[in-house]
């Protein structure tokens, strides 16, 4: 049987061009920090690459911000975004000094409040006609 050559995925990596991306940004954008978000591309090599030059990560699960902590990361450089984030998972990142996370919810503003109240807030609202 003959294999097909697109038969398996594989990912081509180009640390020149995320360089140059992030170099991009932040000239283009100076006052905004990149916060990459693992979950798009989580390749430690990748990440190392746009840590080392100043973006921070946006971690959606206890497993990536551990990534991006083993990585050197400060916690306050990690935005904790899972949308519905396990309670265990939101206090274990505030006992991990996780200062940053996200709500679009009246209920995950209570959780966050009773769990981790030290945390700061990005409210994700809508805004529909």
């Amino acid at each position: 049987m003959k294999t097909q050559p697109l038969s398996t995925s594989f990912l081509v990596y180009n640390s020149t061009e995320a360089t140059r991306k992030l170099i991009t940004w932040q000239s283009k954008l100076p006052w905004i920090k990149p916060f990459y978000a693992i979950k798009s591309n989580p390749l430690n090599c990748l990440l190392k690459e746009l840590v080392s030059g100043g973006a921070g990560l946006d971690c959606a699960s206890k497993a990536e911000i551990k990534q991006a902590l083993d990585l050197g990361l400060s916690p306050s450089e990690i935005v904790y975004s899972n949308p519905i984030k396990d309670e265990t998972d939101l206090e274990w990142a505030a006992d991990n000094n996780i200062g940053l996370t996200t709500a679009d919810t009246i209920e995950e503003l209570e959780k966050i409040q009773q769990l981790a109240p030290k945390m700061k807030i990005l409210w994700r609202i809508s805004i529909k006609e």
